[in-house]
């Protein structure tokens, strides 16, 4: 057997942008050849710009656009052309969201008497914080002076930077 040649012909008609059946052949006259091996020579050629073709179609349709997996379904589904907003994305069953009219609070809260969801209100303060400030006050009493706040599991310096304003003893 002799030597086996890969040899990648970007075509000059198409201005380097794909590959030309026609201008690798002509390629390949330089190289003595068999007739079966010009026709096997031209099918390996021809079945790489097929792949390169279908490669190409398949990666514009597929864009950008990054899908969410549990998305990626009804995607699949819509008719090709069919430009997607957010909007058709939207589970049916979603609701709008509600307006929940709270009383303004005034600040600064005192964190001696406030009650949980009073505590609440001051952002950063969740659930979990406003109960163990509840649980501290029982244990231990009163704060003295707001900066105790920061003896409560949880509450650091940084958080007590950001609520001295909004929080009092008093």
């Amino acid at each position: 057997m002799g030597q086996v040649y890969l040899v990648y012909v970007i075509c000059p008609m198409k201005k380097g942008s794909g590959v030309c059946v026609r201008c690798a052949m002509e390629r390949f006259r330089d190289f003595i050849l068999s007739r079966n091996q010009q026709i096997i020579v031209g099918i390996v050629l021809s079945l790489g710009v097929i792949v390169s073709s279908v490669l190409t179609i398949k990666r514009e349709k597929k864009g950008n656009i990054r899908v969410i997996k549990s998305q990626e379904s009804r995607v699949k589904s819509q008719e090709p052309g069919v430009n997607l907003d957010t909007a058709s994305l939207r589970s049916k069953k979603e609701k709008k969201p509600q307006t929940i009219i709270r009383p303004k609070v005034k600040f600064p809260i005192n964190i001696n008497k406030a009650s949980k969801e009073g505590l609440m209100e001051i952002s950063g303060i969740g659930p979990v914080i406003s109960e163990r400030i509840i649980e501290y006050r029982k244990e231990r009493g009163t704060f003295s002076k707001k900066e105790d706040i920061i003896k409560v599991k949880g509450i650091g310096p940084k958080m007590y930077e950001k609520w001295k304003d909004l929080i009092t003893v008093d």
